[in-house]
C-alpha cells in the first residue's frame, strides 16, 4: 500500500516503478479512504457549561456521557459549542469521534502487477 494521506480533491494518479525497467502490467488498483482513530477515549472530559446553581462552578462531562445521550439534538448543540474553561476544551475538540469532528483520514493505493 502506498500512503496518500493529506490529499484532498481530484488528482491525476501516476504509477512509477523503481528498479524495474519497462512498463508495469497493471492488473488492478484500489483506492481507499480509511478513518483512523483520533485518540478519543471515553474518560476524556470536556467543558460542558457553567453551573446554574453556582455560577462560579464549571461543569465538566466525559465523552462517555456525551455518547450515551438519547437526544441527538442535545448532543448536536453540545458538539457545536466552542467554549472552554478550567483547562478543558469543548466537546467538539475533545470528543472528536462522538461529535463527528475527527478529521484524520488516511488514503492509500493498493497496486497489483
Amino acid at each position: 500500500a502506498v500512503s496518500v494521506s493529506g490529499v484532498d480533491g481530484v488528482h491525476n494518479l501516476s504509477f512509477v516503478g523503481r528498479g524495474r525497467p519497462g512498463q508495469m502490467n497493471l492488473k488492478w488498483f484500489e483506492l481507499s479512504d480509511d478513518k483512523v482513530s483520533c485518540g478519543e477515549t471515553w474518560e476524556l472530559e470536556f467543558f460542558h457549561r457553567r453551573s446554574h446553581a453556582f455560577p462560579d462552578v464549571d461543569v465538566f462531562k466525559t465523552c462517555y456521557w456525551l455518547g450515551k445521550l438519547k437526544r441527538k439534538d442535545i448532543m448536536s448543540n453540545i458538539c457545536r459549542s466552542t467554549n472552554s474553561a478550567g483547562g478543558k476544551g469543548p466537546a467538539r475538540e475533545v470528543c472528536t469521534e462522538t461529535c463527528g469532528t475527527c478529521n484524520k483520514t488516511v488514503g492509500s493505493v493498493v497496486v497489483w502487477y
